[in-house]
């Protein structure tokens, strides 16, 4: 049983207790002149109505608690769309950074490649500047 029929059946209820309320508030103050038809036939007219209004007020509150959750939803979801956007910025600029890293690392390397290939033709020379030597 949903929160719906639960307020249903309490608004019945509770109709229902205003209506008899009603009945025999009237007859103690001297209705009683009407027949007993009359005042039943009044009283679920009266029920019916109160009923009627309980309903509307209850279907009313409803909707305004779902127009609510339903804002409520769409500005969860625009929260995750920022928070989604401003991750992909995030990642892009890593990716850029990893790329710079990436681009220094292999000028590095090469660096160290030319350096050592100096460094080898530098031996060779010296070795070659001591035989002439010796």
């Amino acid at each position: 049983m949903g929160v719906g029929s639960c307020l249903l059946v309490g608004l019945i209820a509770l109709a229902g207790g205003a209506a008899a309320g009603f009945f025999v508030e009237r007859v103690r103050r001297g209705t009683a002149y009407r027949t007993r038809d009359e005042i039943l036939k009044q009283a679920e007219v009266e029920a019916g109505n109160l009923i009627k209004s309980r309903e509307l007020t209850a279907k009313e509150e409803l909707l305004k608690r779902r127009e609510s959750m339903e804002r409520e939803i769409q500005n969860t979801r625009e929260e995750l769309r920022e928070v989604e956007r401003k991750l992909d910025r995030r990642e892009i600029v890593l990716n850029e950074q990893v790329d710079d890293i990436q681009k220094k690392e292999r000028m590095l390397e090469l660096t160290q490649h030319k350096l050592s290939d100096r460094g080898k033709a530098l031996e060779v020379r010296e070795r070659e500047l001591e035989r002439i030597l010796a």
